[in-house]
């Protein structure tokens, strides 16, 4: 329920004619269900399950799937050649589902191949939007892909705690719940 409060928030945020990346995970495959509804927006993705959601919805999105090698642990492409690809992309916006945020040490992936994803997308996007729940604040994993003030948006569940929120705050992260 929290993701797809998150994925509803986070859709907002996209404005007709507007580009945008999703990396692979399951908070953005919520979102990618999300996305399914809008139309006349460019949605470039590594993620395999959302770029079928995408396409098997009838919508009016201009869907470019990145090219890759597929790692059977998660369906998306990875690797050198979709990090190529995503290099040739200017977007709007790039939407990241990480593992773990710190306010101090970073936004984080589990693994390296995701976290390169990440870092690439964020570099490649004029602003950059986090989906993450309560959970996941505060914490860190093993390989970091950003930094906060790499990020503009946070989007996260109504239940987080103010003190979870703040420091992302005084950073200049706008912080956007599901309410």
């Amino acid at each position: 329920r929290a993701k797809q409060g998150i994925a509803r928030k986070a859709v907002t945020l996209i404005q007709p004619g507007s580009s945008i990346f999703v990396d692979a995970g399951t908070t953005t495959t919520v979102f990618g269900q999300s996305l399914a509804k809008l139309s006349g927006v460019m949605v470039i993705t590594n993620s395999i399950e959302i770029a079928q959601t995408i396409k098997s919805s009838g919508s009016d999105i201009d869907l470019i799937l990145l090219g890759g090698q597929i790692v059977s642990d998660v369906p998306a492409t990875y690797g050198e050649l979709t990090l190529s690809e995503i290099r040739r992309f200017n977007v709007d916006l790039a939407f990241i589902g990480p593992v773990a945020v710190h306010a101090e040490e970073g936004m984080f992936s589990f693994a390296l191949k995701e976290a390169e994803i990440a870092r690439t997308m964020i570099s490649q996007a004029r602003q950059n939007v986090l989906l993450c729940d309560r959970t996941k604040f505060g914490t860190t994993s093993r390989v970091r892909f950003a930094k906060t003030r790499d990020i503009n948006y946070l989007i996260t569940d109504s239940l987080v705690k103010p003190d979870q929120i703040e420091p992302f705050t005084r950073a200049g992260v706008e912080i956007v719940t599901d309410k």
